[in-house]
Formats: structure tokens, sequence, C-alpha cells
């Protein structure tokens, strides 16, 4: 299931009530940034907001709402509220996960690595120092 959330903003400038929205596919922009962009910038450009006017920075003083959270960012909403480092540490674990997971039926005939935690655990441990080695 695709990760995906409706940002909102609320705010009023110069008497005009704005209500700015977006979906994102949070998958496409993980894969796309490597994290997730600033949001305030998105929402803006894709509302077609100058994000060098006023009205930009009126919208930036005002917190992002998240709504219809759906995949794995519906553990990371609470209240309206969006755990974004929370968010992007378990996609990134989850893609690590798949990729083992397509090693593991590959060399191992494995259909399902959650059913074998010892094994997810040891090829995780092996990826990661594997990461480690490659950052020396």
């Amino acid at each position: 299931m695709h990760s995906q959330v409706t940002i909102q903003i609320d705010f009023s400038f110069k008497g005009e009530t704005y209500h700015p929205s977006l979906q994102l596919d949070l998958d496409s922009l993980m894969r796309e940034y490597g994290r997730l962009p600033d949001l305030h910038v998105l929402l803006a450009t894709r509302n077609q907001i100058d994000t060098y006017s006023y009205l930009y920075e009126v919208m930036c003083a005002h917190e992002i709402h998240f709504q219809d959270a759906a995949g794995l960012a519906d553990r990371h909403v609470i209240n309206g509220q969006f755990d974004m480092a929370g968010f992007e540490q378990a996609w990134r674990e989850q893609q690590q996960l798949s990729q083992l997971a397509d090693i593991a039926q590959q060399y191992m005939g494995i259909a399902d690595l959650s059913q074998q935690p010892g094994l997810q655990q040891t090829l995780m441990a092996a990826f990661c120092l594997g990461k480690e080695q490659r950052e020396l």
C-alpha cells in the first residue's frame, strides 16, 4: 500500500481566508529526494502561492494539518500532527526489509521473510554492517 497523506493549512491574509491543500505520495517523495522536502514550499508551489510573497510568509507561520493518512504514514499521523523523522526512518527500514526479502526469496526460497525473524534480523545486521563498512 502506498504511503500518502493530505496536508492543509488554514490561514487568513488581507481579509481573505485560504485553505491550500495537497495530497502527497510520500513514497514518491522519499524516492525522489531521499527524505521529505519542505512541505510548506511544496504546498505553496502546488497551490500557486509565490514563495517570495507575504502571503507565503503568513502561510509558513501556521501549522500544517495532516489527515487521510494511508500506508506507513497512518502510523505516524496523530491528532493532525506528523512524525516526519519517524516516518522517514520507518520508510527506509521498510525499503531495506523489502530488499532483504527479495534476497531471501532468490537464494533461499523463503516466500515470507517475516515468518523467519531470526533470519530477518541476521540479514538486517549484515546489511547494516556492509553499509557501515562502505561509509568508512
